[in-house]
């Protein structure tokens, strides 16, 4: 039996930490200390822990981080954040999976997020193929696909998706529209509003204080050259679509993160061309982009016409997710027959 210790991470361990996610199959550059305590610190009710897992000699093993909220003392909760596998445990460079180190440590950290939340549901980095130590505690997890372009050959690529009916049309509406890359924090007064636009049309719920979180996000980020934004407009200006994207170093991915567009202005098409406007246009030390999942079928539908591929990762729950649920389910009905009921 291996003796480990998890603890909270603190200020101190911010070098360590750092060196974790830039060396792990799962870090990414969400997880990094600057991007997620500038996320955290962008959304006053939005608090950051981060568990660390310790061997005897203080050597840090592995790491989990989560972003929640607080609702009453002691009661954690999860809020939508559109942060690709943020909260995945994450392992040291050279810990195999299957082995005893592997399973100690995954299950140590697992004992640690049981304790501290009441319910989180966890993406798994789609390098974590073994499970098996979440399971072993009771956890519950079921695999989920993210939509992904390999692009080191980017003209291979292109050719073949220009192959598909999804790009049918894609030629001319790379001729008759303008696509732009865009550097200027000018771009987030034209993405805010457009992506509330696009939440509203698919009934995401979106909070009171998300435009101004994701503004600060936005433009730390610009200032790190960490977020790329690429736009689809009429020649007349007319603004159709952007799509962005946060460049993570660590694992040489483009996540794409936010997607916003206009669908009011009879233009057809321009969605498959500005995916490969950013194929073609991202740096060319990146190596994949990750659509994320679908969220919803149509979605799923719509993502896999554009010709990407599907990714396996786990959604793994923590064991009080039915009761957790059951819950919030009976607290959401009474709320919803308390207002049909008022006055």
């Amino acid at each position: 039996m291996m003796d480990l210790t998890v603890r909270e991470i603190s200020a101190s361990d911010r070098s360590i930490w750092d060196e974790l996610i830039n060396a792990s199959p799962q870090g990414s550059v969400f997880l990094l200390n600057d991007c997620i305590t500038v996320w955290a610190a962008s959304e006053p009710a939005l608090q950051l822990v981060r568990f660390g897992c310790f061997d005897r000699s203080n050597q840090l093993l592995g790491g989990q981080a989560f972003l929640y909220k607080e609702k009453a003392p002691g009661v954690r909760v999860q809020p939508i954040l559109n942060m690709s596998y943020s909260c995945s445990p994450i392992l040291a460079r050279g810990i195999d999976q299957g082995s005893q180190e592997y399973s100690a440590v995954m299950q140590a950290l697992a004992r640690k997020v049981e304790k501290y939340f009441l319910y989180f549901s966890v993406e798994c980095h789609p390098s974590l193929r073994d499970v098996r130590p979440l399971l072993q505690r009771g956890w519950r997890a079921v695999p989920d696909y993210a939509h992904t372009w390999e692009i080191n050959d980017r003209e291979a690529l292109i050719t073949k998706l220009c192959c598909k009916g999804r790009y049918r049309h894609v030629n001319a509406a790379l001729e008759h529209l303008v696509f732009a890359d865009e550097t200027g924090v000018a771009i987030i007064d034209e993405f805010i509003p457009l992506y509330k636009e696009s939440a509203h049309r698919y009934d995401v719920e979106i909070g009171k204080t998300w435009g101004s979180a994701c503004r600060k996000r936005v433009e730390w980020m610009l200032a790190q050259g960490l977020i790329r934004f690429y736009t689809c407009r009429k020649k007349d200006g007319t603004l159709l679509g952007i799509a962005n994207y946060v460049l993570s170093r660590p694992d040489r991915t483009a996540y794409g993160w936010l997607l916003a567009y206009n669908l009011s202005c009879g233009e057809k098409d321009f969605l498959p061309a500005l995916y490969l406007y950013s194929i073609q246009s991202l740096p060319a030390e990146f190596q994949r982009i990750d659509i994320a999942e679908g969220i919803r079928p149509a979605l799923y539908d719509f993502k896999d016409s554009l010709g990407t591929n599907s990714t396996l990762f786990f959604r793994a729950e923590t064991p009080s997710a039915r009761t957790w649920k059951r819950i919030y389910d009976t607290l959401r009905n009474l709320k919803a027959a308390a207002r049909r009921t008022s006055p």
